[in-house]
């Protein structure tokens, strides 16, 4: 590389300088714009994170309205049963069934485990629960027999044979 020049004359060194100046503008130009966009991009995140925290905290406020309405209609349906006549019932147990087992009946929320293989006295709408659901299982059952001995009289099948 060669040596740089001896500045000889006042009108090179005021050039010089003036490009020095520009420059210098420039960069203070380009600084400025660099730190308006890093403020631009912080009040951007500032502002996502304020959405964030509103919807974190209205979700919370949401899951502690809906723990509240659900424990309401629990207790209100607790208070229903409780007013209501009571009717003994049995459950009789299934073959191998274990000895504690339980029939479960949720209403509202509020839910009740029924011992099976006990006399219990329940709310009447858990018991008139309870018969549909033997009805409903009675019915399924021999709907299928019913089923079968008519696709089986189709194949010509006398019924007292599909009986047996």
């Amino acid at each position: 590389m060669s040596e740089p020049k001896p500045i000889s004359d006042n009108n090179s060194l005021q050039a010089i300088l003036k490009q020095l100046n520009k420059l210098q503008e420039n960069q203070k130009v380009m600084e400025d714009k660099f730190i308006a966009r890093e403020k631009a991009l912080d009040e951007r995140e500032l502002e996502i994170n304020k959405r964030f925290v509103t919807v974190e905290t209205n979700k919370e406020e949401e899951v502690e309205k809906t723990r509240a309405n659900r424990m309401n209609r629990i207790d209100i349906m607790r208070e229903k049963l409780k007013a209501q006549p009571k009717v003994r019932i049995y459950i009789p147990p299934a073959p191998k069934e274990k000895a504690g087992s339980t029939f479960s009946v949720t209403l509202n929320g509020y839910r009740l485990n029924i011992p099976i293989g006990k006399y219990i006295d329940v709310p009447e709408q858990v018991a008139d629960i309870i018969r549909d659901s033997f009805q409903q299982t009675d019915d399924a059952i021999n709907n299928k027999y019913r089923l079968d001995t008519q696709n089986k009289v189709l194949e010509g099948i006398s019924i007292q044979d599909a009986l047996n």
